[in-house]
């Protein structure tokens, strides 16, 4: 078994032993730990977790655990140390992680899991020269953000799941350059519009491929931008800084960056509750 299959395995059981568990509750463990020993590389897992709501603040805690397992020079003496202090940083999660599943809901949750890994070994597999040709709609070819919005239903629906990937990150760097430009006031008035219904768009194409977390980080921008443009809402620093983590929450959980994403995924849940309740207008 892996050292790092097996650290955090143990670290879910310690974390759980903290909490009251019922008989559902100890299941769902034992199916958490039975995919984390899963022959897939746990790097890998983790990086597909975090694209499914129910894995996704869990997975992105392991993954500074593996990090940590990876990237550091470890001194054995005071693993065990650093072991009680990771289990103390997960327990809020698998808290909220026995809080927020029931089996069924889990079971679901695992089968979209093991379907995102599937689709990712489809594209790292080495492919015959007659698989070599791209075969990708216009929709993904189009180069200008304006061109995203012009596809067909049917090749909305018949994207793979890598052509999801690059539509979800083509109009990423557009979007940073206008924050940029948002703050100087050097933007046309209808580009908040068209903007908006890009994110709208790449939205519902999230929420086909199950990635809630992603389709709401879309969802906040787009109606920033729509808050913006009618005034109800002042791009003033604070805005635009939770618009980018929106856009750095997006980058990473597409791309799968070892990074922790846990400081921008709160800023931009609470910056999507700020507007929660403001209007829109027509």
């Amino acid at each position: 078994m892996n050292f790092d299959k097996q650290y955090v395995s143990q670290l879910i059981s310690v974390s759980a032993n903290n909490h009251h568990l019922s008989n559902e509750k100890i299941e769902a463990i034992g199916l958490l730990k039975e995919m984390i020993l899963s022959q897939t590389p746990l790097d890998e897992r983790l990086k597909q977790m975090k694209k499914v709501t129910e894995f996704a603040k869990l997975a992105i805690r392991l993954t500074d655990v593996y990090t940590y397992l990876h990237q550091s020079k470890i001194d054995f003496q005071k693993l065990s140390e650093k072991f009680n202090e990771h289990s103390k940083l997960l327990n809020k999660e698998i808290a909220m992680f026995l809080d927020s599943v029931n089996i069924t809901q889990l079971n679901a949750a695992i089968f979209k899991l093991e379907q995102f890994i599937a689709a990712q070994q489809k594209v790292n597999a080495p492919k015959k020269a007659a698989e070599t040709k791209p075969q990708v709609s216009s929709f993904i070819e189009e180069e200008k953000v304006s061109s995203i919005l012009k596809y067909d239903e049917d090749s909305l629906n018949d994207l793979t799941f890598q052509e999801y990937e690059i539509a979800i990150m083509r109009p990423v760097k557009h979007l940073d350059n206008l924050f940029k430009r948002i703050g100087i006031e050097d933007i046309f008035h209808d580009e908040y519009t068209t903007y908006s219904k890009v994110l709208l768009r790449n939205a519902e194409l999230s929420d086909k491929f199950g990635i809630e977390i992603i389709s709401n980080m879309h969802r906040i921008v787009a109606k920033s931008l729509l808050l913006i443009k009618h005034r109800e809402l002042m791009p003033g620093k604070e805005t635009i800084e939770a618009m980018r983590a929106c856009l750095i929450v997006i980058v990473a959980l597409v791309k799968g960056k070892e990074v922790d994403i846990s400081v921008y995924l709160n800023r931009a849940e609470e910056f999507g509750r700020k507007i929660k309740m403001m209007k829109v207008k027509e």
